[in-house]
C-alpha cells in the first residue's frame, strides 16, 4: 500500500498538490468544459451527483491519487494516477488542463516531469501507462518525448461526431526513462 501524498510537488512555476473536498466544484467545472470533454472517454456533461460519487470514490480508493495542477499559484487542472499497484510496481495516469489559453507555455511538460517524479522517484515504480485518444496527437507526442512507447490500440474506444475513435496505449518503463534535469523546487 502506498501512502497518500500530503504535500505538493513543484517544478518551477508548476506544481501538483493533492486534491481535497474544497476542489469538488472546480474539478467538475473543468471536466465539463468542451476542450476537456472532447479528449475524455465520456464526453457528456457531468451532473453534480455523478461527479460527487466519482470524487468520493477516487479519494477513498488506495489505487488512485487525485492531484490539482497549479501554475503560478493558480489551480488550473487535474492529474489522476490510477491502477496503483505497489506489488507490480506500476500505475496508469491521465491529466487535463481545465483553464483555457495556457497552451504553449510548457505546462504539460512540467506536469509530465512531476508525475514521473512521483511514480519513479517517490513510489519507486517500474512502469507507467496511459491511454490517449488517437486524434490527440499533441499529448501523444508529449508522452513520446518522455520515452513512452506505443504498446497497442483499443479500436473503436469512443464515438465522436458519428465516427469511432481508437485509443493509443502507451507505456514507460524505468529503463527507458530519459535523463532529466532535477525538478526546480524553489521559485
Amino acid at each position: 500500500m502506498t501512502e497518500k501524498p500530503a504535500a505538493p510537488i513543484r517544478d518551477g512555476p508548476v506544481a501538483i498538490r493533492p486534491a481535497d473536498s474544497a476542489d469538488k466544484s472546480r474539478i467538475r467545472a473543468w471536466r465539463n468544459k468542451p476542450h476537456v470533454r472532447q479528449n475524455m472517454y465520456t464526453d457528456h456533461k457531468i451532473k453534480k451527483a455523478e461527479h460527487e460519487n466519482w470524487l468520493e470514490a477516487a479519494q477513498c480508493d488506495p489505487t488512485r491519487e487525485l492531484w490539482v495542477i497549479q501554475c503560478d499559484g493558480e489551480d488550473i487542472g487535474v492529474v489522476l494516477i490510477s491502477e496503483i499497484d505497489p506489488v507490480g510496481k506500476s500505475a496508469s495516469w491521465a491529466f487535463y488542463i481545465g483553464e483555457e489559453g495556457l497552451t504553449g507555455r510548457g505546462i504539460g511538460t512540467r506536469v509530465e516531469r512531476l508525475v514521473l517524479h512521483r511514480i519513479f522517484d517517490e513510489l519507486k515504480f517500474d512502469r507507467l501507462r496511459c491511454e490517449v485518444l488517437e486524434f490527440n496527437q499533441m499529448v501523444i507526442g508529449l508522452h513520446r518525448k518522455f520515452g513512452f512507447r506505443e504498446t497497442g490500440r483499443i479500436e473503436a474506444r469512443v464515438e465522436r461526431d458519428g465516427k469511432m475513435v481508437a485509443a493509443v496505449c502507451l507505456e514507460l518503463e524505468r529503463g527507458n526513462l530519459p535523463k532529466q534535469p532535477p525538478l526546480e523546487t524553489t521559485d
